[in-house]
């Protein structure tokens, strides 16, 4: 205890230092004393500071003539020379302080422009060059951009933030001078052309979007592009030139299979969000690409003509789906697929199609709750019927199944409550949270009154959970319990929405060190995920005009669509013009039947990774 001791700098009341004290703090140890002097030195003492000032830039220490380039500046007297000798100052922190000065510039004099563009421009240190970016970015005359981009070009590629800025930067010079008109992209190099693409993709405005275009007519796209730059002028391209759209898909229409995909999902996606429909060519060219895409011999490319009818609604694609229902059909796995595919394209067999799927036996469990749901969703009269037809003799994981489909909306919400008030359905539906919140967001008549008088002399809520809890708990203390295992079901249940070491979606929360939580609550956070909701993560109902619900995270609005995230992770786009009606609930968007889709071993597996993962993640600081 009696070694020497580091002592903090004593910090001086600045507002009682003269002007000569001020510029010598401009060199204190501690940075906020060197700001607050600054502010003195300008706000305070004003002109009069200049001579000492201008001393301390000759001759001080690094730090001192860094804050006093910046006094100059603010006081207007950092003129000529000056700019030139500080531009070739040997430590960086002047050389930095001065491309940053003169980027909060108004105007630049031809001094101010040849100091950066001559030398700090070509610094050797990069965050001299960083800067000088930045500050060219924000003063652009005609060569700006090109200049701006022979850097980005030049910059090594490790250097991910000097080509960031270079970036931003030349989106600024674009947009500050509206110079998209005047490019001529037949006088720019193919690497030129390819960056001037990747920066203007920051500018949402139809010049931008016609400048891609006229690109486009030169050379085709960077394919590393292709999405991004179809997205940005199905968006903003105006409105009376269809004829580009046109030239997109005869360009497109006969190359790999995978690019067609990006193409067509792309156009889809900024057509919609500006609230146009597809093209009639771009309609042809997609059925062909799906009838292609499903005439293959291979689960992953019938898959992606099952999403692309899907998302583009395709129905006339998807008249001949409902035969890969059937029993002895090709793709078991992609069923699910194929009754979302059927219910996004509203086709005409809907309804007994997807309910026959409930009373089959040789189905797995999670494909009839999903089915259930649906048809839950659709808010029909037949669907109502199918489902309280199937309801008489469904099994308890999918009778529950069928209650939260009928729940979804009020109308399936009053048959479902007087099926039980009937005596035809188990009143342990209604302690089910999902039932419970969906019936109450229904406002039915009084509910609470009749769900007290069917809940009378039932055990308490949640006994059946609370056993399923236990009995996973006592498996998962006998198993042999395989991590690797475990990650893989992670890969197949959670990874859609979850992220563990950088992998996986970023829907719900990040579980990097959720093994932290430990066992018991684990177990409740994935067999009972409606116990406890993050507030952020709450899943919403939203009623559209056609009577049919959606539910799931509401992820943000682009354009006039709103994104919404189901529960396997997957960007709903619902138009907002289509939205009658959203509300939030207290429910989670993660499934509540994880354990009908694994099986007790696989379950404890999946418990024995997440207990793994016991690294917390570095939080950033603010």
């Amino acid at each position: 205890m009696n070694g020497p001791r580091n002592v903090a700098p004593r910090i001086p009341d600045l507002t009682k230092l003269s002007k000569e004290e001020l510029v010598a703090a401009l060199g204190h140890p501690n940075l906020p004393v060197r700001v607050q002097a600054t502010h003195q030195l300008v706000h305070r003492v004003g002109v009069d500071c200049i001579p000492v000032v201008k001393s301390a830039l000759s001759g001080g220490q690094p730090e001192q003539r860094a804050h006093a380039l910046w006094v100059l500046e603010r006081l207007n007297a950092l003129k000529g020379d000056q700019l030139i000798t500080l531009a070739g100052a040997s430590e960086r922190i002047t050389r930095v302080y001065l491309a940053k000065a003169l980027a909060e510039r108004s105007d630049w004099d031809p001094v101010a422009r040849k100091v950066v563009t001559d030398r700090l421009l070509t610094d050797s240190d990069a965050f001299v060059r960083r800067a000088a970016v930045d500050a060219l970015g924000r003063h652009p005359i005609e060569g700006t951009e090109r200049r701006l981009i022979h850097t980005w070009l030049e910059t090594p590629p490790d250097d991910a933030l000097l080509i960031h800025t270079a970036k931003m930067a030349t989106r600024d010079a674009l947009v500050a001078r509206q110079s998209f008109d005047a490019i001529d992209p037949l006088n720019w190099t193919a690497p030129e052309r390819e960056r001037l693409l990747e920066a203007l993709l920051g500018a949402p405005q139809p010049a931008a979007a016609k400048l891609a275009m006229r690109s486009f007519r030169v050379e085709a796209w960077p394919e590393r592009l292709v999405d991004s730059l179809v997205h940005h002028v199905a968006r903003y391209l105006p409105a009376d030139q269809p004829d580009e759209l046109q030239l997109i898909a005869q360009r497109y229409r006969s190359q790999s299979n995978g690019l067609q995909l990006t193409v067509l999902r792309a156009g889809q996606r900024g057509l919609q969000q500006r609230g146009a429909p597809l093209p009639e060519v771009w309609l042809t060219w997609a059925n062909e690409s799906a009838a292609r895409l499903l005439s293959a011999d291979d689960e992953g490319t019938n898959r992606n003509g099952l999403e692309l009818i899907r998302d583009l609604q395709l129905a006339a694609a998807a008249q001949d789906l409902a035969v890969r229902l059937q029993p002895d059909a090709r793709f078991p796995n992609l069923r699910s697929l194929v009754v979302d595919t059927l219910a996004t394209v509203n086709h005409p067999q809907l309804v007994p199609t997807v309910a026959d799927l409930i009373a089959r036996e040789d189905l797995p469990v999670d494909l009839k709750q999903h089915a259930a749901q649906v048809l839950g969703g659709l808010n029909r009269d037949d669907a109502r019927v199918a489902l309280l037809d199937r309801l008489k003799t469904a099994p308890g994981n999918v009778a529950l199944a069928i209650g939260r489909g009928m729940a979804t909306t009020p109308a399936g919400g009053e048959e479902l409550l007087k099926t039980i008030e009937a005596g035809k359905a188990s009143p342990r539906m209604l302690q089910d949270a999902t039932i419970d919140q969906r019936l109450r967001n229904a406002r039915l008549t009084d509910f609470d009154a009749r769900r007290e008088k069917l809940l009378e002399g039932l055990p308490p809520e949640n006994e059946e959970l609370k056993e399923l809890i236990a009995t996973r708990k006592a498996a998962f203390a006998i198993s042999a319990n395989d991590v690797e295992q475990g990650r893989k079901a992670f890969q197949k249940l959670c990874a859609g929405c979850h992220q563990i070491g950088g992998q996986g979606g970023k829907v719900g929360p990040g579980l990097d060190g959720v093994g932290l939580r430990g066992l018991d609550r684990l177990l409740e956070d994935t067999l009972d995920p409606n116990r406890n909701v993050d507030a952020a993560f709450r899943s919403s109902t939203v009623l559209l005009n056609s009577g049919k619900v959606l539910n799931g995270l509401i992820a943000r609005e682009e354009g006039a669509v709103l994104v919404m995230i189901d529960d396997q992770g997957k960007e709903i786009p619902v138009p907002l013009a289509d939205i009658e009606e959203r509300q939030a609930t207290r429910l989670s968007p993660m499934p509540a039947n994880v354990a009908d889709k694994l099986t007790a071993a696989e379950y404890s597996d999946l418990l024995s990774y997440l207990l793994e993962q016991r690294v917390a993640p570095v939080q950033k600081e603010k």
